[in-house]
């Protein structure tokens, strides 16, 4: 399946929102420089991007389940390596959830009647119609699913370094083969630019 550009959740999303055309529920895909309208729901323009990436919606949020604990109206993961974290305003199935890229949520502000001034990260704003303190709560839920995936991924890193048995080779003046020095270590610092030099291979 090749992915339709226009479809396409990048690091350049900021938000999804709904809107309609003859009666018809679809998404505008607001991206840094420009606005589009995408023929799909956004739930549904979200689903199909996960499964683009080899999961799914509801993949993505039973992933947030295990990671944050059983809450509601989860954010998702769509790109761990690209930082495109997304998380709903309401409930995700509901048709005027607005969906929110955690990178681009620049600034907050409560005003009456329990709405929200958006600022993102090129200056665009929008309001939403929940509280500032509702809204800042979801905003939490998604930086503590990054935080807990940054930690993850770290200690991930860790103990494949524990697993590591490295030796350390030498041949002798002289010599003709290769033995294996004992004693030698190397620092905790030079083992991780050896392990992230080999990652990005």
């Amino acid at each position: 399946m090749r992915m339709n550009r226009d479809f396409a959740i990048t690091r350049e999303t900021m938000m999804i929102l709904p809107n309609y055309t003859n009666g018809e529920l679809r998404s505008l895909v607001c991206r840094t420089d420009k606005y589009v309208e995408v023929a799909k729901p956004p739930y549904q323009l979200i689903d199909y991007n996960l499964l683009y990436r080899g999961t799914s919606l509801r993949g993505a949020m039973e992933g947030s389940n295990d990671v944050l604990g059983k809450i509601t109206m989860h954010p998702i993961i769509i790109d761990y390596d690209h930082e495109i974290i997304l998380f709903p305003c309401k409930s995700p199935f509901r048709k005027d959830c607005i969906w929110f890229s955690l990178r681009h949520v620049y600034a907050t502000e409560g005003l009456k009647n329990k709405q929200t001034l958006v600022t993102l990260s090129n200056g665009s704003t929008i309001v939403v119609d929940i509280s500032l303190e509702t809204f800042e709560n979801k905003l939490r839920k998604a930086y503590e699913l990054r935080f807990k995936m940054d930690v993850r991924r770290e200690l991930g890193l860790l103990d494949e370094l524990a697993m590591d048995t490295p030796y350390h080779l030498f041949k002798a003046t002289n010599g003709v083969n290769y033995e294996e020095k004992a004693g030698l270590t190397l620092s905790f610092s030079t083992k991780m630019d050896y392990k992230k030099s080999r990652s990005k291979k």
